[in-house]
């Protein structure tokens, strides 16, 4: 008898435990699914594209600067290489110790 309660018990657990679990799963999808963007308009996909091609260009200058600069490596006896410095980004965001220093002079 006691047997027979734990299988029951056992199943009806089993069972609560799976429909917990497809809930579960079928609210995370369906979240998913509502959030994502099925399409890529025609603006965003030239958008990323100009990106890439712009990051495959800057790319392929650095490869190239390195190149350069183990070849030359070789050719001189100095321990060290010399790369150039990657470009400041301008942007419109400022540097508060720098502003200081330029009211301070």
């Amino acid at each position: 008898m006691d047997t027979l309660v734990a299988l029951i018990l056992i199943g009806f657990g089993t069972f609560l435990g799976g429909l917990i679990m497809w809930k579960l799963f079928d609210m995370v999808r369906s979240s998913i699914n509502k959030n994502k963007k099925t399409s890529i308009d025609a603006e965003d996909f030239d958008r990323l594209a100009r990106a890439f091609v712009q990051h495959k260009k800057k790319m392929e200058q650095r490869m190239n600067n390195i190149e350069r600069a183990i070849a030359e490596k070789k050719d001189s006896s100095e321990s060290y290489i010399e790369l150039e410095a990657p470009p400041e980004p301008e942007n419109e965001l400022s540097n508060d110790l720098n502003e200081k220093e330029k009211i301070r002079s």
